[in-house]
C-alpha cells in the first residue's frame, strides 16, 4: 500500500490542508505542536474504519467547536493493483465516495463505497502489519509483536528459501485449532465446557457430602436440645442466689457516689478562688510594667532624634555625588551611539561585500543545476518511452540462442530431397510452382512432409519421422517466443535491442548525474531555497550602495579591506562599551549610596514619630486604668483574694479526708464484681433460653423425612456426572496433544523463516551499533535480547534510547521483509526523541537505506533529528489554520 496525497478540512484546529507523500522514500512533515501533524494519522484510521455516520467519541472529538461544518477527509493511495481516491465527510451532509482509477474505473458512494473499500483493503494490505509498525507519538521505544502478521510471514517464508505453508495445512490446522478451542483457552487453561462439567461434577460431590453432613447434623441438634434444656434449669439456680448480694452492691455504690459530687463541688469553689488570686495579681503586675515601659520609651523618642539631626550633612554630600556620575554617564552613552552607529556600518559594508561573492557563486552552482536537470528531464522523457531492460534483452538473447540451435538441430535431424533437372520443367513443391532449368538442382529439407508434383508426369510424397516434426515443433515456438519477446521490447531485432538498452544506461546514467548535481550543488538547500536565497541577493545586493547614507564614510574596495575597517570600528565601539560600563556602574554606585542615606533618615524620621506616638499611647494608658482603679484598691482586692482561697482550700481537705475514710477503691470493685456475675449469668441464660426455643422449633420443623431417599438421588447424579466428565476430559486431552504436535511443528518453520527478519535487522542495526551488534527473537518475532560485542543485555534492561533506536530499526526492517508483498507505509510520529546527537546521524543513514524499498512517513516537531535522511520530501506546516 501507498498514500499518496491526503487532504483534510474542518479537523479539530485545522481549517484544509493537503499534504503529499512520496511513494517510495521519506516524507517528513514538519511543524510546530498543535500544528495538526498527529491528527494526519488520525484521519486516515478514522477514514479507513469509520463509516460517514459513525457517532463514536473518537468521531465527534475532531469536529471543529469554532465553526458549523462537516469534518472532511480525502486520501488518494495504491494499494495492490488498485489505484484509488477515497473521500468521506462526517457529521453534517455526511458523504462516502470512492472513485476507483485502476485497474476498472468505478465509482461507488455511500455504504457500498464504505464496503468496497474495506473489501479492497482485506484483500491488498495487511492493515495489522501496518498498525503494528507506526509509531505513536510518545511510545517510540515499546517492543514490537509481528508474530501475527500475515505478509511479513509470506515474505519471510521465501526469504528463507520455505515453501509457505497451503490453503489445506492452514485449514487443518485451523479446524485442529477449533477442536482444541472447544476445550481449552487460547492461554491453555480449560475452557468453560470442561470447567463447567467439572464445576457440575463437584457440585453433585458436594451435594451428596452436604446430605451426609445433614443427616449427622440431624441426629447431634437432638443431643443438643437436651443439654441446652439441663443448662437452662442450671442457670435459674444460680440466679435466685446472687440477685441479692447485686441489689446491696446497687445501695452502696450510690453512697460512695454521693460523697464524690461533694468532694468534686468543693474542688470546684477552691479552684475558682484561687483563679481570682492570680487574676489580681497578673493586674497588679501589668500596672507596674506599664510604668516601666513607658520610661524606656522616652528614653528611645531622644536617641533617635539626634539620629535624624545627624543624617541631613551626610545626605548633601551624596546628593552631589549623584549629580557628577549622572553627568559622566550621559556623555560616555552619546559616545557609545557613535561607535556602535558606525560600527553596524562597517557591518553592513562586509555582509555586501560578502554577499557579491555568494551572488555569483550562487549564480554559478545555479547553471550547473540546472544543466543537469534539462538533461535528466530528457532522460526521463527517453525511459518512459523506452521499453527495453537489462533483464528483458538477457530474455531475448536466450530466445535468439535457442532459435539458432533449434534451426541448427532441425537442419542436422530432418531428411531432405534433392532435385536434378534433366530437362527445363517447373514442379510444384508444396502447391507452389518453383522453375529448375535443364541441369540445376534443388534441395528441399523435410520437416513433416513434402508434396512434389511434376505436372502429367509424376507425384512425389516425403514424409519424415517423429524426430523431425518435434524438431520443428520446437524451432516454431522459439521462433514465437523470439517474436513475442522482440515485440515486447518494441524492436526488430536483437541489435535495435541492444541499441535501445544502451540508450536507456545512458538516460539512466544523466540521471544519475542529475542527482550527484543535486547534491554537489544544492548541498543542504532544495531547488526551490536556492532559486529563492539567489532572488534575495539578487534583490538586496545592488539596492545597498544607494541605501547607503550619503554623509556615511566611503565604501571600501573589497571584502579584505571592508573586514579590516570593521575591525576598527569594532575596537572603537568595545572601547566605548568599556567607557559606558564604567561610568554606568559609577553612576549606579552614586545612585545606590544616595537612595541608602535617604532611606537611612526617612527610617529615623518614622522610628521617631512611631516613638512619640508609642509614648503618648502608654502614658494615655496608665492614667486611664489609674482613673478606673486606683493602685490601693487593686492591692486590698488581692489580700481579699487569697483570705477566699484559703478558706476554700481547708473545706476541700476535709472533704478528702471523709471520702479516703471509706476505701473507695475496694469497695467499687467489690460492688462491680457481684454486679458483673449476675449481669453474666442472665446473658448465659437468655442465650441458652433463645437457643434451645430455637432448636426446638427447627427440629419440630425439620423431621428427618425425606433425607435418605435425596441422599440416593444424589449418590446416582454424581456418579453419572463423574462418568461423563472423564469422557469429556480424555477427548480434551487428545485434542491438546494433536494442537500442541502441530503448534511445535509450526513453531519450527517459525523459528527458520524468522532468520531473514534477524539478518536484516542486525544488518540495519550494524549501522547504528557497531559491527559487533546481534539479536536475538523470541517466539513473538519480538527483539528480546541484544548482543553487542558479544555482551547480552535484555531489550527491557536498555536504556531508552537504545531501547527506541532498536524499536525503530525492527520496523524498518520488517518493513522491507514485506516489501515484496506491496508493503505498507511506515508512520514515524514524534520518533527519535531519546537519541543522542551522534546516533541520530547512523539513523538518518538506516531511514535512507530503508527508504529505498519502503514508504515512510515522519511527523515531527524538531526536524533537526531528521537531517542527516538523504533525498527527504519536506513539508512544512505552519500555524494550526494554514493551508
Amino acid at each position: 500500500m501507498r498514500l499518496l496525497r491526503l487532504r483534510v478540512r474542518a479537523f479539530r484546529g485545522i481549517n484544509e490542508r493537503e499534504v503529499t507523500f512520496a511513494p517510495v522514500g521519506v516524507t517528513i512533515v514538519q511543524g510546530p505542536n498543535e500544528a495538526g501533524k498527529s491528527s494526519l494519522a488520525e484521519a486516515i484510521d478514522l477514514l479507513l474504519d469509520e463509516p460517514d455516520s459513525s457517532q463514536k467519541e473518537k468521531v465527534r472529538a475532531v469536529k471543529p467547536v469554532d465553526q458549523d461544518a462537516g469534518t472532511e477527509i480525502e486520501l488518494e493511495a495504491e494499494a495492490g493493483g488498485y489505484a484509488l481516491t477515497y473521500f468521506k465527510r462526517f457529521h453534517r451532509e455526511r458523504e462516502t465516495k470512492l472513485t476507483i482509477h485502476r485497474p476498472r474505473a468505478e465509482v461507488l458512494t455511500g455504504r457500498a463505497a464504505h464496503e468496497r473499500m474495506l473489501a479492497i483493503l482485506g484483500e491488498s494490505v495487511d492493515l495489522d502489519l501496518w498498525r503494528a509498525l507506526r509509531i505513536v507519538q510518545g511510545e517510540g521505544i515499546q517492543p514490537l509483536k509481528l508474530g501475527q502478521q500475515t505478509s511479513l510471514a509470506r515474505a519471510l517464508d521465501r526469504a528463507a528459501g520455505e515453501m509457505p505453508a497451503g490453503e489445506r495445512e492452514e485449514d487443518l490446522f485451523a479446524r485442529v485449532r477449533a477442536e482444541y478451542l472447544l476445550y481449552h483457552t487460547p492461554t491453555g487453561k480449560d475452557a468453560k465446557v470442561l470447567t463447567e462439567a467439572a464445576e457440575s461434577e463437584r457440585t453433585a460431590r458436594e451435594e451428596v457430602l452436604g446430605l451426609n453432613a445433614e443427616r449427622s447434623r440431624f441426629e447431634a441438634d437432638v443431643e443438643r436440645a437436651a443439654r441446652l434444656s439441663r443448662e437452662v434449669a442450671a442457670c435459674e439456680a444460680r440466679e435466685s442466689e446472687l440477685a441479692p448480694r447485686a441489689a446491696a452492691a446497687e445501695r452502696c455504690l450510690a453512697d460512695l457516689r454521693t460523697l464524690r459530687a461533694e468532694s468534686e463541688r468543693l474542688a470546684a469553689s477552691a479552684e475558682a478562688a484561687e483563679a481570682a488570686r492570680r487574676e489580681c495579681e497578673a493586674v497588679l503586675a501589668t500596672r507596674r510594667s506599664a510604668l516601666d515601659e513607658c520610661a524606656q520609651r522616652v528614653q528611645i523618642e531622644q536617641a533617635l532624634a539626634a539620629e535624624v539631626a545627624a543624617a541631613g550633612p551626610v545626605l548633601e554630600e551624596a546628593e552631589r555625588a549623584f549629580a557628577q556620575a549622572e553627568a559622566e554617564e550621559r556623555a560616555a552613552r552619546d559616545a557609545l551611539d557613535l561607535a556602535e552607529s558606525l560600527e553596524r556600518l562597517r557591518r553592513s559594508d562586509v555582509e555586501f561585500k560578502r554577499g557579491e561573492i555568494e551572488l555569483e557563486q550562487l549564480r554559478e552552482r545555479k547553471q550547473r543545476y540546472d544543466a543537469a536537470r534539462e538533461a535528466a528531464a530528457l532522460a526521463e522523457d527517453l525511459l518512459a518511452k523506452t521499453r527495453v531492460s537489462d533483464e528483458l534483452i538477457a530474455k531475448i538473447k536466450q530466445a535468439q540462442l535457442a532459435w539458432v540451435e533449434s534451426r541448427a538441430r532441425l537442419d542436422a535431424g530432418a531428411p531432405m530431397v534433392e532435385l536434378h533437372a534433366l530437362t527445363d520443367l517447373v514442379p510444384e513443391i508444396e502447391g507452389a510452382p518453383e522453375p529448375l532449368a535443364q541441369g540445376e538442382s534443388r534441395v528441399v529439407r523435410v520437416s513433416e512432409s513434402v508434396r512434389v508434383v511434376v505436372p502429367g508426369a509424376l507425384v512425389l510424397t516425403v514424409t519424415s519421422g517423429a524426430s523431425a516434426a518435434k524438431l520443428a515443433e520446437a524451432l516454431a515456438e522459439a521462433e514465437t517466443r523470439l517474436a513475442r519477446l522482440l515485440g515486447a521490447a518494441g524492436v526488430a531485432d536483437l541489435a535495435q535491442a541492444e541499441a535501445a538498452n544502451e540508450a536507456r544506461r545512458e538516460a539512466l546514467r544523466r540521471k544519475r548525474a542529475f542527482e550527484r548535481a543535486k547534491l554537489d550543488e544544492l548541498r543542504d538547500l532544495t531547488s526551490e531555497r536556492l532559486e529563492g536565497k539567489l532572488a534575495g541577493l539578487q534583490r538586496r545586493v545592488p539596492a545597498y550602495p544607494a541605501e547607503r547614507s550619503g554623509s556615511a564614510p566611503p565604501l571600501p574596495p573589497d571584502l579584505d579591506s571592508a573586514k579590516d575597517v570593521h575591525a576598527e570600528a569594532d575596537r572603537a565601539f568595545g572601547a566605548a562599551k568599556l567607557r559606558a560600563s564604567a561610568a554606568e556602574g559609577a553612576l549606579r554606585a552614586a545612585r545606590a549610596k544616595r537612595e541608602e542615606r535617604t532611606q537611612k533618615r526617612r527610617d529615623a524620621e518614622v522610628r521617631l514619630r512611631v516613638a512619640e506616638e508609642a509614648r503618648r499611647q502608654a502614658e494615655r494608658a496608665i492614667t486611664n486604668a489609674r482613673s478606673k482603679t486606683p493602685d490601693e484598691k487593686l492591692a486590698a482586692a488581692l489580700a481579699e483574694a487569697a483570705e477566699r482561697a484559703r478558706v476554700r482550700a481547708a473545706e476541700l481537705a476535709a472533704a478528702e479526708v471523709r471520702l479516703l475514710a471509706v476505701d473507695p477503691e475496694r469497695l467499687e470493685l467489690r460492688a462491680e464484681a457481684n454486679l458483673a456475675a449476675l449481669a453474666k449469668l442472665r446473658a448465659e441464660l437468655d442465650a441458652a433460653r433463645t437457643a434451645s426455643v430455637a432448636l426446638s422449633g427447627e427440629l419440630a420443623g425439620r423431621g428427618e423425612a425425606g433425607l435418605q431417599e435425596k441422599l440416593d438421588a444424589a449418590r446416582t447424579r454424581y456418579e453419572r456426572l463423574a462418568r461423563d466428565g472423564g469422557a469429556l476430559r480424555r477427548r480434551a486431552a487428545a485434542a491438546r496433544l494433536l494442537h500442541d504436535t502441530l503448534q511445535a511443528a509450526r513453531m519450527r518453520a517459525r523459528q527458520a523463516y524468522a532468520e531473514p527478519l534477524r539478518r536484516r535487522i542486525e544488518d540495519l542495526g550494524s549501522l547504528v551499533f557497531g559491527s559487533g551488534f546481534r539479536v536475538e527473537l523470541d517466539e513473538e518475532l519480538r527483539v528480546a535480547t541484544r548482543v553487542l560485542d558479544g555482551v547480552p543485555v535484555p531489550f527491557d534492561a536498555l536504556s531508552g534510547g537504545a531501547r527506541e533506536q532498536i524499536s525503530l530499526v525492527m520496523r524498518l526492517a520488517s518493513a522491507m521483509c514485506a516489501a515484496g508483498e506491496g508493503g505498507v507505509p511506515v508512520v514515524l510520529d514524534d520518533a527519535l526523541g531519546y537519541t543522542d546527537p551522534l546516533r541520530l546521524e547512523a539513523m538518518g543513514i538506516v531511514l535512507s537505506l530503508a527508504a529505498r524499498l519502503c514508504q515512510i512517513i515522519v511527523l515531527t516537531c524538531v526536524p533537526d533529528r531528521y537531517r542527516y535522511v538523504a533525498g527527504a520530501r519536506v513539508v512544512s506546516l505552519g500555524e494550526p489554520r494554514s493551508v
